[in-house]
């Protein structure tokens, strides 16, 4: 007989964040109660508890002052891990900010692409699909994203679509009012397609990509390029998170992970578990 787990572990690709440059601002506001090696080992058990789907990550909790208070391997990893791991923390103990954070901001001040623009090799992708219907999708997948509470107008997106098809791609399709929601929710499931007499057609929970989510290049090379900092002593990645404790000014430690395979789910993961420690203390204050 087979057992099933009534409760089974969360896959790291489920964990869900949101990716503004606002919006990561805010989380690493996170201040915690307190923070000692009880939380420490709180996070730890908590890191263990997830489903990686065959990735292998190395994690350590340290405080500034030099103390480890916790650490672990999951999987097999291998050196290059660790200079990752203390490369990440080093940013975070200069910037005070998530590494991630740090990594997104330096794309976005180097590497700026206004509301509708796109990188060249996005543009160069969706003029090579000949299928007119795809190739509208694809432009729309590429300056768009999912953000649950966000709006954004039918009318200025089919306009700006159009544009791009009359001055780059040569490609675009009708899309009446009554098939906008339809064609949306088969990029986008999370789309809601509205409409008001102020504001006309519009579409929910979806907005522009901001310029780090367009630009596909690695941060810690924008920082070894452009700033006096260079890796193996820093790292632009994500997975370093900042551990806040209320009532002191700026981090006292850091959580790192290193190993999976997007910097974004480090950061994501990271996020996840300190905030995770932050409700406990809250309910069992």
């Amino acid at each position: 007989m087979s057992v099933v787990s009534l409760n089974p572990r969360m896959r790291i690709s489920e964990i869900r964040i949101k990716h503004s440059i606002k919006d990561l601002k805010a989380y690493d506001k996170i201040a915690l109660r307190k923070f000692d090696s009880k939380d420490a080992w709180f996070i730890s058990d908590k890191l263990r508890s997830y489903d990686y789907e065959g990735a292998d990550i190395v994690f350590a909790i340290r405080l500034f002052n030099g103390l480890e208070l916790a650490s672990g391997v999951i999987g097999q990893v291998a050196p290059h891990n660790y200079d990752w791991l203390n490369a990440k923390l080093n940013t975070v103990a200069k910037y005070h900010m998530s590494s991630y954070l740090y990594g997104q901001t330096l794309v976005t001040k180097h590497h700026s692409l206004p509301d509708y623009a796109l990188s060249s090799s996005d543009t160069s992708r969706i003029v090579q699909i000949t299928d007119s219907f795809e190739s509208v999708k694809e432009y729309f997948r590429t300056v768009l994203i999912e953000d649950k509470g966000s709006t954004i107008s039918w009318h200025e997106l089919h306009s700006k679509q159009r544009e791009f098809a009359r001055t780059v791609s040569g490609k675009t399709v009708e899309i009446t009012s009554d098939a906008v929601e339809r064609f949306f929710k088969s990029i986008f499931p999370n789309s809601e397609t509205k409409e008001d007499s102020k504001r006309g057609l519009y579409i929910r929970n979806l907005r522009l990509k901001e310029s780090h989510e367009k630009v596909n290049i690695s941060a810690t090379k924008v920082m070894d390029e452009k700033t006096e900092n260079k890796f193996p002593n820093y790292a632009a990645d994500g997975g370093a998170f900042p551990i806040n404790v209320r009532g002191i000014s700026g981090p006292i430690g850091a959580i790192t992970i290193s190993g999976l395979p997007k910097n974004l789910v480090d950061h994501a993961l990271a996020y996840k578990v300190i905030s995770e420690l932050s409700a406990h203390q809250s309910k069992n204050n």
